[in-house]
């Protein structure tokens, strides 16, 4: 890449693509010093380019993104973390800039703020294979801060042993979730609750407000899938189906507990979106809609998953979905 491209000049969006791909890992040696200089040139480039008059506004995250990560690259953790943060509030559908923040403020001995943003990451960004194409530069971003910021932490822990905090347990669940580990993830969600038991009421309000601040409905939903309560529901209705790769030996008593969790978990959502006061028109109903698709609540939610029930709680999950479904048009 660097023999190929580092020669051009004058275009920022490639010396800002040739940059991030070289930054991905550290360099060394003169390598390193390529890198550096890459990265500049697209700073350079773009302010070139602002000056002509050609840029169509005056703030290039993506370019900012660059910077902070070559700062980064170099050792420079504290110089990099203003720049990742500018990055990561303008560039929301990526995450890499908060990946990259997470690990700076690793480096920068800000350990706390580092397992928030990471946690912030994991939650807010789609994983599935099939998402952006973009997607891979974040998915290395992602396994360098989880084996930096998490390096301690096993495939999957052994029962009783707690994470190290509460933002650190919430990174767990997204990174359980991504291994197919919902029992684990469902049993971290418990934890964080039983640890702070104003997690999940604050957690709505906070999603409700955050939610209201957001003008497109593809950017609300986004938003809404973080809202704790509902991430902890679908974690249980996956552990409580059987499904996953901890659940060898969870047995049919067990199941019935978290089915039980994830319901009451979901009432206890319900009763919180139909109370909220001065809820702008529009949001509760598309959180309630989500409900109603949501891949991961399919085994308590579809008519077949449902017949394997016993009639008392099958009726009890149709009695909740009824109430959604009636919720979610008024």
């Amino acid at each position: 890449m660097l023999d190929r491209f580092s020669g051009a000049r004058g275009d920022w969006l490639l010396a800002e693509r040739t940059a991030l791909i070289c930054l991905l890992l550290p360099a060394r040696g003169d390598e390193a010093g390529r890198v550096k200089a890459i990265a500049d040139r697209a700073v350079a480039d773009w302010a070139v380019e602002l000056a002509t008059r050609k840029a169509p506004k005056p703030e290039n995250p993506y370019v900012t993104f660059v910077a902070g990560l070559s700062e980064y690259r170099q050792g420079r953790a504290r110089e990099a973390i203003p720049l990742l943060q500018e990055a990561a509030a303008k560039i929301g559908d990526r995450a890499g800039p908060r990946l990259a923040l997470a690990m700076a403020q690793f480096d920068a001995g800000l350990r706390a703020e580092s397992r928030k943003t990471l946690a912030e990451a994991l939650r807010a960004n789609d994983w599935q294979p099939a998402a952006d194409d973009r997607l891979w530069v974040s998915q290395e971003l992602r396994r360098q801060a989880e084996a930096l910021i998490l390096p301690d932490v096993p495939p999957l822990r052994v029962r009783g042993a707690a994470p190290g905090g509460d933002n650190e347990r919430l990174a767990l669940v997204e990174l359980y979730h991504s291994k197919g580990l919902y029992r684990s993830a469902a049993r971290l969600m418990t934890d964080a609750f039983a640890a702070d038991p104003r997690l999940e009421e604050e957690s709505t309000t906070d999603c409700r407000e955050t939610a209201a601040r957001q003008s497109g409905p593809s950017e609300r939903a986004g938003t809404l899938r973080q809202e704790f309560r509902f991430t902890a529901a679908r974690e249980a209705a996956s552990a409580g189906a059987g499904l996953g790769n901890d659940a060898a030996d969870c047995d049919d008593a067990e199941r019935t507990r978290w089915r039980a969790r994830a319901r009451q978990w979901l009432r206890a959502n319900l009763k919180a979106w139909e109370t909220m006061p001065d809820e702008p028109r529009g949001i509760a109903q598309q959180m309630l809609a989500l409900w109603l698709v949501d891949p991961d609540l399919a085994p308590v939610r579809e008519p077949d998953a449902l017949k394997k029930l016993t009639p008392e709680e099958r009726e009890e999950w149709r009695s909740l979905w009824d109430d959604v479904r009636r919720a979610g048009r008024k």
